[in-house]
């Protein structure tokens, strides 16, 4: 069995890691990469790559902390295209869209209880499109459309968001069923565990750097058995977040049904994503809530993956209902 990357996906990682490491505002770069459209079909100006691929691109963002639209974008390009529906601008990044998916009663975003009021829509005051789900199916709507009414707001890791909200009869494109919000929710699932895939390695790499070179009692803190082990319990998590997350990616992208491996890869990018983020915080001591210090801007975006997913604890229950327990 192998578990390594192709040499293409490889390379996709060097590139948007040598833009990452070197850019202080790397969505230009990102852009005329070619990064953005990685997933979408090439007759669209895209990649004409799958999920792995965008993966592999949102693994770095995550390990940089990088708080560029480019994961809202392109899930939610991938619902217009298996729509069929125009994709222009989309591929290059001169056309944003995300997706609506959250309501403020905190609904199964699989089966929305109503169409009127979406929240934590990320990059939603910039979006051009809206990708939004309603009791009936999923929809595109244009965000500046007559009856679209949108609020500024800001998730736990800084990013920006925004609070949507549609009045009757504004004009929607319809993009299909429950089949198509599940094909959404696959996608943010696995988008966004392959993000927290690459916060949290950098997370744990970051803290076992500090506590190697961080004295206390006239020794470093590594050489305490109590940080060492929480560090490796750490490490331990780390890895089985990557290992589920991947696993479920692939799936996806061979068109293997992956329901259950995406509920699991989500409830350990939150349920480990939760211990790592303490624990670094933790190992870090004072330093961890240093705002000049970088450890603190992965505990805030564990965090805010985290409520995006929904939380370890009704995924683990998807998990049981999907098998049927």
């Amino acid at each position: 069995m192998n578990f390594s990357f192709t040499e293409e996906q490889e390379d996709l990682r060097g590139l948007a890691r040598k833009i990452l490491d070197g850019e202080a505002d790397p969505w230009p770069a990102l852009c005329d990469a070619g990064l953005v459209g990685i997933a979408l079909p090439e007759a669209a100006g895209g990649g004409g790559f799958g999920m792995m691929e965008l993966g592999v691109v949102l693994e770095e963002i995550g390990r940089h902390v990088a708080p560029v639209p480019l994961l809202a974008t392109a899930i939610a390009g991938r619902a217009l295209a298996r729509a069929g529906v125009s994709l222009e601008g989309i591929a290059d990044g001169s056309t944003l869209a995300t997706f609506a998916i959250h309501d403020p009663a905190g609904a199964d975003v699989r089966h929305p209880a109503a169409a009127g009021e979406r929240v934590g829509v990320p990059h939603g005051m910039a979006a051009d499109r809206l990708v939004v789900t309603a009791p009936d199916g999923l929809y595109c709507v244009d965000a500046d459309a007559t009856g679209v009414r949108r609020e500024p707001a800001t998730a736990t890791n800084g990013e920006a968001q925004a609070r949507v909200a549609f009045d009757d009869g504004v004009p929607m494109t319809r993009l299909g069923g429950q089949d198509a919000i599940d094909a959404l929710w696959d996608d943010v699932r696995a988008a966004y565990a392959a993000t927290m895939a690459g916060v949290l390695d950098a997370a744990v790499r970051i803290t076992a750097s500090y506590i190697s070179e961080r004295e206390q009692f006239g020794r470093p803190i590594a050489t305490f058995q109590g940080a060492t082990m929480r560090l490796a319990d750490a490490y331990i998590d780390v890895q089985a977040a990557s290992a589920t997350a991947w696993s479920a990616i692939w799936r996806l992208s061979e068109g293997v049904p992956a329901s259950d491996e995406l509920a699991i890869a989500a409830f350990w990018a939150c349920d480990a994503g939760h211990r790592v983020a303490h624990a670094c915080q933790h190992l870090h001591g004072g330093m961890g809530v240093d705002t000049d210090y970088p450890i603190h801007r992965y505990f805030l975006w564990a965090k805010a993956i985290e409520l995006a997913l929904g939380g370890a604890t009704p995924n683990l229950l998807q998990i049981d209902v999907e098998a049927g327990v």
